[in-house]
């Protein structure tokens, strides 16, 4: 799960990469800072240079969204039967003490202009809306109908928006009565983003008028989630084996792919940092971040935030097989081939290489680079073994003739 340094004799242990596998939601907070979300939340001050695990509080690990108050006080929403809830931190992570205890499975968060926290929430046919205006310290239930409320989102003018399954509803400030917004469209999960120009977007809807008339996004599959650049530049990311990342410089009338660099395509997450550096957090590979601010001319490309090795694919193989890594700084890589004895039998890369993702191919029909008159290594079980800098790591693949 990442890579980690002692500088006490191992006493302790810092994190110096990412330390998950999968980045499911990304908060770039007032100060500069990078938090994300999947299983416990992890923090970096640089820029994703280093990251540290924050936590101390959590009643459960279980992270489904995380927001921010102008106060700079950090919410996040964990899922649990027993323990989960929403969660509050005043001293940027470093510890968490719970505001709204709740068993249900699916609950979000969402903060407005005036520090007001909107917590939705959604297990079977159950769903919740509750608002607080202190914090969390107290909380008021918002009268709401059926439907499974599953995201939530607040314009400047305190407007509430609620996605669900089977469409979007809206309150107006100041207001007790919600109406539905036909024509908003609807996904699984449902996803709601308000831009700076108060622009409405959904999985396959937009809306230029608050909700009023909605529009196609002309984006015909999955979005997991959005975000905007200095520019007014909308950036999504795409999930369900995913196409990547897409850019649109036209408020979602065209869309362009945006995927040099970036080694998988499943992409559940994407955040612009105050520089226009775009980051996206993926399901299988942690995050990754562009070379480049998005605001440049230039192609973007992307760069890994962690050492990363990947299963080889296909396994089991004959005769070949791919293997992919990648290495968020220039190190001196070697990745070399092991039989089940621990025999070192291949070296596929010995070299200094800068930062980025690589692959290799391990061909069994071949012994040290020269066709083999017995036909290439047996079948069987192999190792195969990725060392950057002080980083290592070993996966295992197997050969079937």
């Amino acid at each position: 799960y990442g890579l980690y340094k002692s500088v006490d004799n191992c006493e302790s242990w810092y994190s110096v990469g990412l330390p998950v596998a999968g980045v499911s939601k990304i908060l770039m907070t007032s100060d500069n800072n990078i938090y994300t979300a999947e299983w416990g939340i992890n923090r970096s001050t640089n820029f994703g240079q280093s990251w540290q695990t924050i936590n101390n509080g959590l009643g459960y690990l279980s992270v489904k969204t995380l927001a921010e108050n102008s106060k700079g006080y950090l919410f996040a929403s964990t899922s649990s039967n027993t323990y989960g809830g929403i969660f509050c931190s005043t001293n940027k992570g470093e510890s968490w003490e719970q505001v709204l205890p709740s068993n249900t499975e699916n609950i979000s968060i969402a903060t407005g202009p005036n520090d007001e926290i909107v917590a939705v929430g959604a297990d079977g046919y159950y769903n919740f809306i509750k608002i607080s205006t202190d914090d969390g310290i107290t909380w008021q239930d918002i009268s709401y109908g059926t439907g499974g409320a599953y995201s939530a989102a607040i314009n400047s003018a305190g407007d509430i928006f609620v996605a669900r399954n089977g469409g979007l509803d809206r309150k107006l400030a100041n207001d007790t009565v919600w109406t539905n917004c036909p024509g908003a469209g609807t996904g699984s999960p449902p996803v709601i983003f308000i831009a700076n120009n108060g622009y409405i977007y959904t999985d396959y809807t937009k809306s230029t008028d608050n909700g009023d008339t909605w529009t196609t996004n002309n984006f015909p599959t999955f979005i997991s989630s959005y975000a905007e650049n200095s520019l007014g530049h909308l950036f999504i990311g795409t999930y369900n084996f995913g196409q990547g990342v897409y850019r649109s410089t036209d408020y979602a009338e065209t869309w362009d792919s945006i995927n040099t660099g970036l080694p998988i395509m499943d992409i559940r997450s994407v955040g612009v940092d105050d520089q226009d550096y775009l980051y996206a957090g993926s399901w299988g590979m942690s995050m990754f971040k562009t070379t480049t601010s998005t605001t440049d001319v230039e192609d973007i490309k992307y760069e890994p935030s962690t050492f990363h090795l990947e299963q080889n694919y296909p396994n089991p193989f004959n005769p070949s097989t791919k293997i992919k890594y990648s290495i968020p700084q220039s190190s001196n890589v070697t990745i070399r081939v092991f039989d089940i004895l621990g025999k070192e039998i291949e070296t596929l890369v010995n070299e200094e290489k800068p930062a980025g993702t690589y692959e290799v191919e391990f061909n069994s029909s071949t012994i040290s680079g020269s066709i083999s008159a017995k036909g290439g290594y047996a079948s069987g079980v192999y190792f195969y073994q990725l060392k950057a800098g002080s980083f290592v790591e070993t996966k295992k693949m197997i050969l079937i003739k």
